[in-house]
């Protein structure tokens, strides 16, 4: 039996007698349509969901037209009117076939699927459980859901952190436990309507879904697959995360209550540092570097690896950071007697530089061509071989890293390197270093730099073995005398002092050597050693001083005489030094005499020439005439000739004259330093001429800056004032970079307690000339303040520093200096109270465990008894 069906919609009706059609509304005998079906011109008037809005009245016809006349009012023609704007009388949406959420789609605010600028509240749709970022102003209102599947896609905006969850006990006990499943199991079964109504409703919405997605695939919006710009998001993130880290560090700096276990101290900062290493530093392996050199000093070899593998994750191109921990760790074995131990802290260190060759040599890897880490690499494993006996791979590892010092900018690179590399070694020996401006006066700086650090280890013969390897007599004389000052401090045996002098006596030059011999006296106290000296200086011939050359002279280029001025010049000022290190400063102002007078036959003064070059620059008219006159020349073309060797020659003896009195300058300060400045202030004062030539520019600063240091009066050389404008030479090799060095670090020794910050700054940022050797100075300013029982001097002025490495080498320095003078625990305090950068932090943390285990050391090295010296 076939059911009766609808001739409008199809459908089949199961009552026989029925007149309508129960689906659709038409006649069942085909007399009558459908009556939901939409008529023309009001699409979908009465589809579930469609929304209708009131109809505008219609309006009268004007007078006179055939409608006003008929009386019959006519329709206008209906305007198309864009879905869901208001006014349409009706809107359907085809995404939206039951007529969810029509009502406000148009005005809402569409929830971005990922966070963005300007979009950082969270919300996720009640409906589908999609999380979306909205702006913050949207909680409250109509959004969108990010979900374009979503089939309920507009809801209010609330802020999820703001509902309440529901408490649960983290743990039940067992009887609780039981007691409730047993109340569970006695209780009525109810049923939630909800959880029906849920049920239904997700029947729904899943059918819905399947029709949507096959009659009409959705498309996401143009705007949620566009690329987004989230760095402005990630950078607020990264500061809010940077901020909460450094709170939980400064709180954890807090609660840091110092023991008196070092090793326990020292491990409590190692983990201090390894969690400031995990934030955004400026050097990453340099932390990780610090870190596993303290850890392989506290005998932890596995968490050393651990950190040195982290830092060749974190750069692998910077492996030969490692030598440095690596290379200590070879001496601490040495002098422990564990030779296998030795052996493999060496081999790898060598690893990072060196390379095995086919026929079993050595080579070097490839290694930057520039930059103080890899220089320091290179010459802490140089001096680890010349231990081992491998002095020709020392000498290329050295080699490699030599520049071309007739370069002003190589000589202030090389010599800097050098004096910071033995300043780092000499604060993990706890030794001081030489004055920073010493290294001005080094011939080879880097090959000066491994025999000290032999020798500051206590390896004398080493330190010989190297030295006479030099390439020239002045840089042998340099090492020797640089390891004779180390053994002021060291106490040397005597077998050790004898070969000093061994090495002395056979040096070819006999002034050199006369130099070379009064530093080994100085270090052995012996007399009759330094008596041998003095009378040594007294037979040598007095030469003559130098004067300005006449006009012919300087046109027709005549060479100065060949003279050992410059020779006898370092041995009398060393003589000069060494009477007043063995106590004899009667002995010094005689010596002094004799160095003036090698001075002044070693060029003409340095007032004449540079009158002569203002001259050429600003009275040439007044030279040309005068070159017309002296020669009797009035060929136009041979005078414009003779002017221009005049002034070729002129300039060549300026240069000369500038970095002899330069030179000068250099050597009476080490004299200075020794306590000299009585006997010297005596020598100008009774010597115009000498008084002139020391007093000619700010280059007399760096007198003052050695006799700041020792507590001695010399008001001739104060600074009169740090304003005053640098007068740099324009001649010479490095007299400008001497000159700018006593400029600025001048005033910055001669400051008052109260204004070292700006001492620090003005020394940072005053000039581009001599960055190295300025930073020397500060590094050597620092250590002078602290051991002056003025730390909170040296702190303040590093504080007002703008250089990052600057600050991180400081940091080090104070902190290293401050926990020997035992005032670790004041420093910690402050750093508790104070924000400091992360890097900052780590440095200064890795100067105070340096102290640390230096405490923790039960008895220093036999062959090292270090002296009480002065800071």
């Amino acid at each position: 039996m076939s059911l009766p069906t609808c001739p409008s919609c199809g459908q089949s009706v199961l009552e026989d007698d029925v007149v309508d059609c129960p689906f659709c509304g038409a006649a069942m005998d085909g007399s009558r349509g459908a009556r939901n079906t939409p008529q023309p011109g009001k699409p979908g008037a009465s589809r579930p969901g469609a929304r209708k809005l009131p109809e505008k009245p219609a309006e009268r016809p004007p007078v006179g037209t055939p409608a006003a006349d008929n009386k019959t009012p006519a329709r206008a023609p209906a305007k198309p009117t864009p879905p869901g704007r208001p006014g349409s009388k009706l809107v359907v949406d085809e995404d939206d076939p039951f007529g969810i959420g029509a009502a406000g789609a148009g005005q809402a605010i569409q929830a971005a699927l990922k966070p963005d600028k300007g979009r950082l509240q969270k919300v996720v749709c009640p409906m589908c459980e999609q999380t979306g970022f909205v702006p913050k102003a949207a909680l409250g209102k109509s959004v969108r859901c990010a979900n374009t599947q979503c089939m309920v896609p507009v809801f209010t905006a609330t802020d999820p952190a703001l509902q309440k969850s529901e408490r649960r006990p983290v743990r039940l006990s067992d009887e609780a436990d039981a007691l409730r499943r047993a109340a569970e199991a006695n209780a009525p079964r109810k049923r939630n309507p909800l959880v029906v109504y849920g049920v239904a409703g997700a029947v729904l919405l899943g059918l819905a879904v399947v029709v949507v997605s096959v009659l009409k695939p959705a498309k996401p919006p143009a705007q949620l697959g566009a690329a987004r710009d989230l760095s402005a998001f990630e950078q607020l993130a990264a500061e809010e995360e940077a901020a909460q880290k450094a709170k939980a560090d400064a709180e954890a700096a807090a609660k840091l209550i110092p023991t008196d276990d070092p090793g326990a101290e020292t491990q409590g900062l190692i983990k201090r540092m390894i969690s400031l290493a995990r934030q955004d530093l400026r050097d990453k392996p340099l932390a990780r570097r610090m870190t596993g050199d303290l850890w392989l000093k506290l005998g932890k070899d596995a968490e050393a690896a651990t950190e040195f593998n982290q830092l060749a994750v974190v750069d692998k191109a910077r492996g030969y950071y490692r030598v440095l921990p690596w290379v200590s760790a070879y001496w601490r074995a040495q002098q422990a007697g564990n030779a296998a131990a030795a052996s493999a802290a060496l081999q790898s260190a060598e690893s990072e530089l060196l390379q095995t060759g086919a026929a079993g040599e050595k080579a070097l890897k490839q290694l930057p061509k520039s930059g103080r880490a890899i220089t320091e690499a290179c010459l802490a494993l140089a001096t680890a071989l010349v231990h081992e006996g491998r002095l020709e791979d020392a000498t290329m590892l050295v080699a490699s890293r030599q520049l071309d010092r007739s370069i002003p900018a190589n000589r202030d690179t090389v010599a800097s390197t050098a004096w910071l590399f033995i300043a780092s070694q000499f604060r993990e020996l706890t030794l001081n270093p030489p004055p920073a401006m010493d290294c001005c006066l080094w011939a080879d700086p880097l090959h000066l730099s491994v025999a000290v650090n032999l020798a500051g280890r206590g390896y004398w013969k080493d330190a010989v073995a190297w030295t006479t390897a030099a390439s020239d007599p002045r840089s042998a004389a340099d090492a020797l005398i640089a390891i004779a000052d180390v053994g002021l401090q060291l106490r040397p045996p005597a077998d050790a002092q004898s070969l000093l002098q061994q090495t002395a006596s056979s040096l070819t030059n006999p002034l050199i050597q006369l130099r070379a011999r009064a530093a080994v006296a100085a270090l052995s106290s012996d007399a009759s050693l330094l008596q041998t000296c003095v009378q040594d200086l007294q037979q040598v011939p007095v030469i003559p001083a130098i004067a300005v050359p006449g006009t012919a002279d300087l046109v027709r280029k005549t060479q100065l005489p060949a003279t050992e001025a410059l020779p006898l010049a370092l041995a009398s000022a060393e003589i000069a030094r060494a009477t007043l290190v063995a106590g004899k400063p009667e002995l010094a102002g005689p010596a002094l005499t004799r160095c003036l007078e090698a001075f002044n036959a070693a060029a003409p003064p340095t007032t004449d020439l540079r009158m002569l070059l203002n001259q050429l620059t600003q009275q040439e008219n007044a030279v040309r005439q005068q070159i017309q006159t002296d020669l009797r020349e009035n060929n136009e073309s041979k005078l414009n000739a003779m002017f221009r060797d005049y002034g070729i020659r002129v300039g060549q003896l300026s240069a000369v004259a500038e970095d002899r009195r330069a030179l000068m300058l250099l050597l009476l300060s080490r004299v200075v330093y020794a306590g000299g400045a009585a006997p010297l202030r005596e020598l100008l004062n009774s010597s115009p001429q000498a008084a002139a030539e020391v007093q000619l520019d700010d280059t007399r600063y760096l007198l003052a800056v050695a006799a700041i240091s020792t507590g001695q009066e010399f008001p001739e050389v104060m600074p009169a004032s740090a304003d005053s404008p640098l007068v740099v030479p324009t001649t010479g090799v490095f007299a400008p970079l001497v000159a700018a060095l006593g400029h600025y670090t001048g005033p910055a020794w001669a400051t008052s307690s109260d204004a070292w910050a700006e001492t620090y700054f003005s020394l940072e940022s005053s000039t581009d000339l001599v960055p190295g050797l300025r930073q020397a100075m500060m590094s050597d300013l620092t250590r002078t303040r602290v051991a002056a029982g003025d730390p909170a001097a040296a702190l303040n002025g590093i504080l007002q520093l703008k250089n990052g490495i600057w600050r991180e080498e400081a940091m080090q320095v104070l902190g290293k200096a401050m926990t020997t003078r035992q005032q670790d625990k004041n420093l910690l305090e402050w750093v508790a109270s104070n924000k400091l950068p992360a890097m900052e932090q780590i440095c200064l943390f890795y100067g105070i465990a340096q102290g640390l285990l230096e405490r923790q050391q039960a008895t220093p090295p036999q062959s090292v008894a270090p002296a009480p010296v002065k800071g």
